[in-house]
């Protein structure tokens, strides 16, 4: 009894050790693709009164969300590029920070395509895709 407890134990601890830092990648991974949704769709509305750019707002709300993370791990970077027609949001960062980035590091990248509801309603109204018969 001795000498199986000698070895399920420790394998039992490695195990649940190794479930925990597979929660906290996890969330990490789905916080920070959130995040970077939220961002890039930020970045693709303008503002309406003007009075602050598309870049700029993606940009705070990225980093708010940063600073809204609870969950252990390194500050991760952050990479904002807005287009005439894209935002792209990346976010590269590691859960845990002792593993030097052997087992835990993380990257989300997620690229939007501005939506111009109006555009599309003349193309199909133009195009012959629609009649209002």
């Amino acid at each position: 009894m001795t000498v199986e407890s000698a070895v399920i134990v420790p394998m039992a601890v490695v195990l649940l050790a190794l479930l925990i830092i597979l929660t906290f990648y996890v969330h990490n991974r789905s916080w920070y693709t959130c995040a970077a949704c939220e961002a890039a769709v930020r970045g693709n509305m303008p503002a309406a009164d003007g009075s602050h750019e598309a870049e700029d707002s993606a940009r705070k709300l990225a980093q708010q969300r940063i600073n809204d993370q609870v969950m252990p791990g390194s500050s991760p970077s952050l990479e904002i590029s807005v287009g005439k027609n894209r935002t792209a949001v990346k976010y590269s960062g590691q859960t845990y920070v002792m593993f030097n980035s052997f087992l835990t590091p993380f990257q989300v990248e997620l690229k939007a395509d501005q939506v111009r509801p109006e555009k599309f309603a003349r193309t199909l109204w133009i195009g012959g895709g629609y009649h209002a018969d």
